[in-house]
């Protein structure tokens, strides 16, 4: 059964669309202008992707063949895929234990944020009593939470996980401003992940809801981790900007291409 997790509609330029987000295969489709019937968008993730389209699954096929040549040359002798199916599944089971901890960190999060009081996850106690406790250091009032949005001109979608007014602790002014968040839960966190707020920033200004553009944060909570650590920007929203339309043509022209083969 076809599953639709989140409907917007919107107006552009006297324009209607409708776009809606598939859960299950993570996709968003738009309908309205240029496209008469639903049509799959690139989603902003995907956009800044190292742009060698190096995904997660090229990835793990990537390790495993080398992890299987690297094991001939200990064992001298050919390997068959039963040989290393037991590394394969490890790999994969980690991949799929870390997105599932995500889902069910960022589910949590968009009830708790719409002032709901939702159940905390087993095994998750520590993380979301780190992102409350930031909610409460940085006096986050949520604005939006798990907006879908499309940037009907560039031809992008995405889902941005919290735009919220706030004040920054570290910010001896205390002046209340607004930005947009985004919860990383991974080990780690990587520079292209402001792109993808600023893909963000900009689709929501397409669709005629500006916001401030220039607060930008990651909210990183690794595994384990107490407490939220907040990363901020290291260039400007203009330069984010322009990285990540280069980023798109990149996607862009790999996709014409992958089509065409």
């Amino acid at each position: 059964m076809t599953v639709i997790k989140k409907v917007e509609n919107f107006e552009v330029d006297g324009v209607e669309y409708e776009l809606r987000f598939y859960p299950n295969s993570h996709q968003y489709k738009i309908k309205g202008g240029k496209w008469e019937k639903f049509t799959n968008l690139p989603s902003v993730t995907k956009v800044v992707k190292p742009a060698s389209t190096f995904t997660s699954r090229k990835a793990i096929g990537y390790a495993c063949k080398h992890i299987r040549l690297a094991l001939e040359d200990r064992v001298g002798q050919t390997l068959q895929h039963g040989d290393i199916s037991p590394i394969i599944g490890a790999v994969n089971s980690h991949r799929d234990n870390a997105a599932d901890r995500g889902t069910l960190i960022h589910d949590w999060a968009e009830g708790y944020f719409e002032g709901n009081s939702p159940t905390i996850p087993v095994g998750h106690e520590i993380a979301c009593e780190a992102i409350k406790e930031w909610a409460d250091a940085w006096q986050i009032t949520p604005l939006l939470t798990e907006q879908i949005v499309a940037h009907v001109q560039e031809g992008y979608s995405g889902m941005l996980d919290l735009y919220a007014a706030y004040v920054d602790p570290d910010d001896p002014g205390a002046v209340i401003r607004d930005g947009i968040f985004d919860f990383k839960t991974g080990n780690y966190w990587h520079a292209e992940n402001f792109l993808q707020l600023s893909g963000y920033a900009e689709a929501l200004e397409a669709m005629q809801r500006p916001i401030s553009k220039e607060n930008r944060f990651i909210l990183h909570l690794p595994p384990g981790a107490a407490e939220v650590k907040v990363v901020r920007p290291r260039q400007t929203h203009a330069e984010d900007w322009l990285a990540f339309t280069a980023a798109h043509l990149i996607h862009t022209w790999q996709t014409t291409v992958e089509r065409a083969a």
